[in-house]
């Protein structure tokens, strides 16, 4: 299974990223929010039998998918994981340390059904989070991660959340794409869709392919940036990361 193409198109007002690969069965739509507080988009999925609701970033920047444990030390998320209350659940056991940003995250790798809108995705790795970082912050009040990078990339297990809807045969087409509105601390900020797009958004028509120049982290190569009357011209290599809210540029550039 590889990573073809990625696209990024939209202007000030949305955004929408698409990876490319093949095709089968459903397109899920899963609703965006944002906090007043933080800038970050993020939509519900459900962990286990009954589904335990988490808030998720769907972050393009990791593949890994983790979730704080019932018993997480310094955890500063709204919802925990317990294994207990999941007739669905199966262990593993096996430590991992995951990096967010400058952060380093203790955690054990869990395996659990996975729904996301009415997907559900069997027997998913996943990790539970363990140990925090001692005054780490949360003002998105956002539970975990839901990566959506190669699974060259992923720290638990290579048989990520977005491989397993694919080999699953779970999706319309081999395709997710994001749509962010400018609304913060609303419940309807975007959409992530998986198996397809919003066609009344975005036209197939009009769609733009841009080649990688790194599979794994969705990076691609500009020849110009232009803001307002400014205009830098000369390659530069970008990354579409759905996780973060600053635009990050090189020195030179900025």
């Amino acid at each position: 299974m590889s990573f073809l193409n990625f696209v990024v198109f939209g202007a000030v007002m949305q955004c929408m990223l698409c990876l490319v690969l093949g095709s089968q069965y459903s397109i899920i739509r899963v609703q965006l929010k944002t906090r007043r507080s933080g800038g970050l988009y993020f939509g519900e999925i459900g962990i286990g039998t009954p589904p335990q609701k988490f808030d998720v970033v769907f972050r393009t920047g990791s593949s890994d998918l983790w979730v704080p444990s019932v018993g997480c030390t310094y955890c500063v998320a709204p919802h925990r994981y317990d294994k207990a209350n999941s007739t669905t659940f199966k262990t593993d056991g096996t430590q991992t340390i995951i990096e967010e940003g400058t952060n380093k995250i203790w955690a054990i790798k869990s395996l659990d059904d996975i729904s996301v809108g009415p997907l559900a995705i069997k027997q998913q790795p996943f990790a539970e989070a363990v140990i925090y970082p001692n005054g780490l912050s949360n003002p998105d009040q956002i539970d975990g991660v839901l990566g959506l990078a190669a699974p060259s990339m992923a720290t638990v297990d290579r048989n990520t959340l977005y491989s397993n809807m694919l080999g699953q045969g779970l999706l319309a087409n081999n395709i997710f794409t994001f749509y962010f509105k400018r609304t913060i601390g609303s419940n309807n900020s975007g959409e992530v869709v998986f198996g397809g797009w919003d066609e009344t958004k975005f036209y197939s028509e009009k769609l733009n392919f841009i080649p990688l120049s790194n599979k794994s982290n969705w990076s691609f190569d500009v020849d110009s940036i232009t803001a307002g009357s400014s205009i830098f011209s000369g390659s530069t290599q970008f990354r579409a990361e759905t996780g973060t809210a600053p635009i990050h540029l090189q020195q030179d550039i900025s």
